[in-house]
């Protein structure tokens, strides 16, 4: 775990964190950062509210073989005002996101006025969950813990579908 990482985490564990980080291909996580991508990257944004496994999901991504922006959101009510803001190419979506409403809930109403692919990477592999997810028709639908192919396989379906 770099500086900035630790320096993120105790920010979550004192309360002082808003939950959202940005970050390019070689940077660690920051505050959000919404100036335009001026190298037109494509930005995948990742929806979990376990830092440890949103900063595990990043580190996967920083080794996919295309520059990427990742975007990290650790509250579902982040997501919403975030997707104001940006327009990611490519959700990754836990599942089981603190608060009123799930993240399958989430997708679907997202799904109402955006059209994004989504990956869904959760610990949750029950049959009755995985139906639900499937209802949203996801590009992947990956258990933890996840293999870097896995997700870079999934990513690359969703990245190739969202030309």
């Amino acid at each position: 775990m770099n500086e900035d990482d630790m320096a993120t985490l105790t920010n979550l564990m004192n309360g002082t964190d808003d939950g959202t980080h940005a970050a390019s291909h070689n940077a660690a996580p920051a505050e959000l950062d919404t100036r335009i991508n001026s190298q037109n990257e494509p930005q995948v944004l990742i929806a979990e509210d376990e830092y440890l496994i949103a900063a595990s999901i990043r580190e996967s991504l920083l080794k996919y073989p295309q520059p990427l922006e990742v975007v990290i959101v650790q509250r579902g009510r982040m997501l919403v005002e975030n997707l104001k803001q940006l327009n990611p190419d490519v959700l990754i979506m836990d599942i089981n996101l603190r608060g009123l409403v799930d993240g399958i809930e989430a997708v679907k109403r997202i799904q109402q006025t955006r059209n994004i692919p989504v990956i869904y990477i959760t610990a949750d592999s029950r049959p009755a969950t995985l139906e639900r997810a499937q209802t949203t028709q996801p590009v992947a639908y990956l258990t933890k813990p996840f293999k870097d192919h896995d997700l870079h396989e999934a990513l690359s379906r969703a990245l190739q579908g969202n030309d």
